[in-house]
């Protein structure tokens, strides 16, 4: 339903979208003076093509229908201006004019920094060989195609937009705006689809056979260190892991994004459903789960910030993860194992409700007896009389299996064992579901408690970091147990995600983590006289250790590489074994209910910190008094989707960072596995260290 005035609840939301400048009314006589219309702060561009220049292009019937219902929804739902709404439709989408556009939200001086922006496309898309140099997954990449796609203007012909110059605008969006930027494509790029016999039913895509030339826009992707966001997007528009904006893509790489009835499936069920639930209840994340009517196409959600509520900067709590449970007549299957971390002991209480609230009522308490990479068997601890489980039920971890204990050993102080007999049982009433902190013998400890003066000191114990005389975090904390219990919480998921690995590693020998030094070219320069960057020398993770010198000058990127014939997904962390940090820095796109395209293709690669991988590259530093400091890049790898992103973490003490950014039978095994790296940084030369991980 479409509102022509403010219902309360969308007053509500208002709130989140206004930044209204009230004056003093301090000193006024008359109080209608002191109000002042309060206008939503959500800037958009809206792209539209519904019928093409060339001939060689199909043209489409519901894009421009998808514009117009999205602007509708934007000024009658959310009260955004018009004047705040940039709108190009069929002939006015041009090449020049949508990389203008967005050109001219990066210099609109009405927008403030934090203010929410949408640019939403409906049309075709279209995937090309990548040119000479442009470092691509599977050496495709993709493009937007605007309305002048295949003519010739000014005796050149026009191309598509590639995802490399889109990724570049972006990131200049967000470096002068920030990144409350949603990002909405109802198109696709891949013709490998299957169209069906559904004449009307019609794939936005169109052929891109020419080659594009490998200098296109590069006045803007051009890389520069002194950019603080990527200036590129890795192929397909998902650059998994991007910080600059949030995409809600209309399908998977390889699908088509559908028209019927003359409107996009996508974006009519999106409408459909931001109409009923409304945009201040829901996050990009959840409203994937809550899309309704979508078939043979997979909607995507990517970024880094998808928990955040819609066109808002501010994030919700990432809450309790949910999994699936039925029973086959046989025995109560969940879907998620050891792949998730999932071990058996662990416990679950199942609700009805995928989103329980405080006030739902459970359903049973069970407890993992069998566990699989991608599947746990379930045993009934605690049910009600005559229980039957005749509808998928969703369980909720409420206790960590022996398996996940954090074994440290507490040094023979008075103080400590008296802190450590209130503190221990305190963490395990508050937080049940997480690791438990288990007291053991020096020798079989993995983290070490002393006091050093009126602190408390956390000792390595870890034979991998003691080799290089690394014994202490440089991190103490107060004899308090309120601040020991975020401490040593954070430490007991660091190491629990950092041991954990499949016994078989069926995947370890299929997939390589190339690392490499990355420098500007020399002599090369984009339009805007920014250097470019690449990735040079010698692969330098050697036997699973990378050895690196201490430099804030020195870049590097990395380049996950599958040599098999198999898809697979991926997600690579770095662990910071100085503060129990854990770093992000790549994860597969997110997709709900709905199927996730294996980012990994079988003899592909992405890179992270240089080609199309996005983000700038990376530099390494030691702290202030060390001379060696040791981390770990960890890559998790599946055959199937398994969401990592409960993994990542913030170091529980003040820290700065020592890695940054430069700113059944013939189906396939399910299969899990990790790779260990270590990363050892030193002051002074490079030297030649093997180190089994």
């Amino acid at each position: 339903m479409r509102l022509g005035f403010f219902k309360p609840s969308v007053k509500k939301y208002l709130g989140f979208l206004y930044c209204g400048h009230h004056p003093s009314t301090e000193n006024s006589t008359d109080s209608s003076t002191a109000e002042v219309e309060e206008l939503p702060r959500l800037y958009a561009l809206i792209i539209a093509i519904n019928e093409y220049a060339s001939p060689a292009v199909g043209n489409l019937k519901g894009a421009v229908a998808d514009a117009a219902a999205m602007k509708a929804y934007l000024e009658e739902d959310l009260g955004v201006p018009e004047t705040q709404i940039r709108f190009l439709r069929d002939a006015e989408a041009t090449r020049r004019a949508i990389i203008q556009q967005i050109n001219d939200l990066i210099a609109d001086q009405r927008i403030r920094r934090g203010d929410p922006i949408l640019i939403f496309y409906a049309g075709h898309g279209g995937e090309a060989d990548a040119p000479d140099g442009w470092e691509a997954g599977d050496s495709k990449i993709q493009m937007l195609v605007p309305v002048d796609f295949k003519t010739t203007v000014d005796e050149q012909v026009v191309h598509g937009i590639p995802d490399r110059t889109i990724g570049a605008l972006l990131s200049r969006l967000a470096e002068e705006w920030g990144d409350n930027i949603t990002v909405i494509l109802d198109c696709c790029h891949s013709g490998s689809g299957t169209r069906g016999d559904n004449e009307d039913r019609i794939p936005r895509f169109t052929e891109i056979s020419h080659n594009i030339p490998p200098k296109l826009d590069i006045g803007i992707w051009g890389d520069a260190r002194s950019h603080k966001r990527a200036v590129v997007i890795a192929p397909g528009f998902l650059h998994h892991g991007l910080r600059s904006h949030i995409l809600l893509a209309a399908c998977g790489a390889k699908e088509f994004a559908l028209e019927e009835n003359g409107r996009g499936v996508f974006t009519s069920a999106l409408l459909t459903t931001l109409s009923g639930v409304g945009a201040q209840n829901i996050t990009y994340a959840n409203l994937l789960q809550r899309l309704q009517g979508i078939t043979e196409q997979n909607p995507q959600c990517e970024g880094f910030y998808r928990n955040r509520v819609l066109f808002d900067a501010k994030a919700q709590s990432q809450g309790k993860v949910l999994f699936k449970v039925e029973y086959d007549g046989n025995e109560y299957v969940m879907e998620s194992g050891t792949a998730r971390g999932i071990d058996i002991g662990d416990e679950f209480t199942l609700y009805k409700d995928p989103e329980p609230s405080k006030s739902s009522s459970s359903l049973a308490i069970f407890v993992v007896t069998t566990v699989y990479p991608m599947r746990s068997v379930l045993t009934p601890v605690s049910v009600p009389p005559r229980f039957r489980l005749n509808h998928p039920a969703f369980a909720l971890q409420t206790k960590a299996g022996a398996k996940h204990d954090l074994r440290i050993y507490v040094a023979k102080h008075k103080k400590l064992t008296t802190l450590f007999k209130v503190l221990v049982p305190q963490m395990q009433r508050t937080r049940p579901d997480r690791p438990r902190i288990m007291q053991v013998g020096k020798g079989d400890a993995e983290m070490g408690i002393d006091i050093q003066g009126k602190e408390v000191v956390f000792d390595i114990l870890d034979e991998r970091l003691t080799k290089f005389n690394l014994h202490r975090i440089p991190f103490s904390a107060p004899l308090d147990s309120s601040i020991l219990h975020p401490i040593l919480d954070a430490a007991a998921h660091f190491h629990w995600h950092l041991r954990r690995t499949d016994e078989g590693h069926n995947l370890r020998g299929k997939v390589r983590l190339v690392f490499t030094e990355v420098k500007k070219v020399d002599g090369l320069l984009t339009e805007d006289l920014h250097p470019v960057t690449q990735g040079i020398g010698e692969n330098l993770n050697v036997d699973g250790v990378i050895n690196l010198v201490s430099s804030r000058d020195r870049m590097y990127g990395i380049k996950i590489v599958n040599d098999s014939s198999i898809p697979l997904y991926a997600a690579l962390f770095y662990f910071d074994n100085s503060d129990f940090s854990i770093i992000s820095l790549y994860h597969p796109p997110y997709a709900a209910q709905f199927k996730v395209d294996p980012p990994l293709r079988p003899n592909g690669s992405i890179t992270l910190g240089y080609g199309s991988g996005g983000e700038v590259p990376y530099t390494y530093e030691v702290n202030k008094g060390q001379d060696v400091d040791v981390g770990f890049l960890k890559l998790f790898l599946s055959s199937e989707y398994v969401d990592f992103s409960d993994i990542p973490q913030l170091s529980p003490f003040k820290t700065v960072r020592h890695m940054r950014r430069a700113d059944n039978l013939f189906r396939r095994i399910s299969s899990w596995d990790t790779i260990l790296v270590s990363v050892v940084i030193r002051r002074g030369c490079r030297q030649s260290i093997i180190l089994s991980a």
